[in-house]
């Protein structure tokens, strides 16, 4: 992210697909992140994603969804 533009905070939207699961990677992450926010848990989004956001000390987020399953 730091890489982007210099004016602002940038958002990065992560799409996870297949084997990762947003429950596991939150946790992970939950674990090792210091210096980043994690948020508390993955919520359900009325277009049918999980999500969680990473946010570091300048702003910048990380935003991880993952398609709920179906059915």
């Amino acid at each position: 992210l730091w890489q982007g533009r210099a004016h602002g905070p940038q958002v990065c939207a992560v799409p996870l697909d297949g084997e990762a699961c947003v429950f596991r990677l939150h946790a992970e992450l939950a674990a090792v992140a210091r210096s980043a926010l994690v948020e508390d848990a993955p919520r359900l989004r009325a277009w049918g994603a999980w999500e969680f956001s990473l946010c570091d000390p300048q702003g910048n987020r990380l935003v991880f969804s993952q398609w709920a399953v179906r059915g």
